[in-house]
């Protein structure tokens, strides 16, 4: 059977005009904004090490288990074997006990690194939008609103433009220019002028 047509994404909703409250979803800001992201890569690559570090001493467990069961050997070798055995187990702990507290540590910096590049962002819109209370979905005990209120998009917008340098107006510029294209300047035919415009290729 042929393959059904990919759905067209869900047309934005438009901020209600004069609207003075508004929520958003911090949860979302973060995981879909260029800054929440990275966030992740680096936890989930820091979270990859540590495990690739445990296996490693958990291998190392396994083989001198195996050793002890298969080889015949003395009493002293074998009670050897059994204190490097509890070595291993005892570095795994400490390994593991580090691991959880170098990550925990790692959230808590993301964290209020984020907080401190969202706030200044959130306070920005909200302004410019003349909101007097603006609320987050998540703990606010929201159960129903007009979608136009919800700012994450607007939110992560300004917030992975603010990454780069840009602010908002240098994005809709850039924007305005994709689509409709920028006048540089106008060639005069007899009496009429005709502007020379910039586009983006289509392609």
């Amino acid at each position: 059977p042929p393959a059904a047509a990919p759905q067209a994404a869900p047309a934005p909703v438009v901020f209600p005009e004069g609207a003075k409250y508004a929520f958003i979803n911090i949860q979302r800001i973060a995981s879909e904004s260029a800054e929440g992201k990275t966030s992740s890569s680096r936890i989930e690559a820091l979270r990859a090490k540590k495990a690739a570090e445990l296996s490693e001493k958990n291998k190392t467990v396994e083989g001198l288990q195996a050793k002890q069961r298969s080889a015949v050997m003395s009493e002293a070798a074998s009670a050897q074997v059994q204190r490097d055995i509890d070595r291993v187990q005892v570095d795994i702990q400490r390994m593991t006990q580090d691991a959880q507290a170098e990550l925990q540590d790692l959230q808590n910096e993301l964290q209020l690194d984020f907080q401190r590049k969202i706030g200044p962002v959130i306070e920005t819109l909200a302004r410019e939008k003349g909101l007097q209370l603006l609320f987050s979905q998540s703990d606010s005990g929201l159960v129903s609103a007009d979608g136009g209120l919800d700012l994450p998009l607007e939110v992560i917008r300004r917030l992975d433009a603010a990454r780069y340098g840009l602010n908002i107006a240098d994005v809709q510029e850039i924007l305005e220019t994709a689509v409709g294209g920028m006048t540089l300047a106008y060639t005069v035919e007899r009496l009429e002028r005709y502007p020379i415009n910039l586009r983006y290729p289509q392609d």
